[in-house]
């Protein structure tokens, strides 16, 4: 006998006739009319390896999830289970986008401090700045002769007047003005240096360096600024309209190690000075 039903597909709200032919049994031999809903293409199915659970950088699995998404939209398979899928997947992307904001800000600030000491040597060093030999134990040697470097000034103070010392001597580095400075332990060590022969011998001259004052640290310089343009521009900014150039030259200096625009991102800057030059100096710092 033949048994006629009917069925509603997924979300299409037309009805469709389905004609079965059945035998003396029962059970169904032949089929005609309409077919029915065909199940969701293999891409859109449910997988057993969720893109979230698989190996990969969050990016790589916020792609993997978007591809999902987009095979499934453009399947046009728009059954209860295809929506299902999709808003799983949904609901994942959502989730690890909402975990990498999250982290983003927290190390937001612990890259800019990276950036900023992007040299932890140099910190270190202009920190422990205060271990360094005293300035009263330091002596400055400059050469006679028109036309000669730092760099000449130090290899004959090591070579030729060096063995005559007979007192310890912590460092001999060049400066920028083309002379050369000798750190010792104690003053007396710097006075016996001060008094040897071996250096007017040699075409050198030597003299004690003596303090200009107090000391002050401007933090956070960037070192793409040179130390001239440094000191112009701090005399431009805070004393063009309280003293002259002359006065202002005299009476500050940069005191810490000479630093070039290859470095680190930031460098901290010692200035030294006496008198109404740093006495304005220290009050700019106390205004800031």
């Amino acid at each position: 006998m033949l048994g006629i039903t009917r069925g509603i597909s997924g979300f299409d709200a037309a009805l469709q006739t389905k004609v079965e032919v059945h035998d003396n049994s029962g059970t169904p031999s032949v089929s005609a009319g309409v077919p029915a809903v065909e199940e969701p293409i293999a891409a859109c199915s449910a997988s057993n390896a969720l893109p979230l659970k698989q190996k990969g950088t969050p990016i790589e699995k916020m792609k993997a999830i978007s591809k999902e998404l987009i095979e499934c939209v453009l399947s046009e398979c728009m059954t209860g289970s295809l929506v299902g899928s999709m808003l799983g997947y949904a609901t994942q992307y959502e989730e690890l986008l909402f975990s990498l904001i999250a982290e983003n800000e927290r190390l937001k600030e612990r890259l800019k401090a990276v950036r900023f000491n992007a040299n932890n040597d140099h910190a270190v060093h202009v920190t422990d700045a205060s271990t360094r030999p005293r300035e009263t134990w330091t002596l400055v040697v400059r050469s006679n002769t028109a036309g000669k470097t730092a760099k000449d000034v130090v290899e004959k103070v090591v070579k030729e007047v060096g063995p005559t010392l007979g007192v310890r001597v912590h460092k001999v580095k060049p400066l920028r003005d083309g002379g050369a400075i000798i750190r010792t332990p104690s003053v007396a060590e710097r006075k016996k240096i001060a008094g040897n022969a071996k250096f007017s011998e040699v075409g050198l001259e030597v003299s004690v360096k003596e303090r200009l004052g107090l000391k002050v640290v401007v933090q956070g310089v960037h070192s793409v600024i040179s130390p001239d343009e440094f000191m112009a521009e701090l005399y431009e900014l805070n004393f063009k309209d309280k003293m002259s150039k002359e006065a202002f030259t005299k009476g500050v200096r940069i005191a810490s190690k000479p630093w070039s625009k290859e470095g680190s991102a930031a460098v901290n800057v010692v200035l030294e000075g006496a008198g109404l030059a740093m006495q304005m100096v220290l009050i700019s710092c106390e205004e800031l």
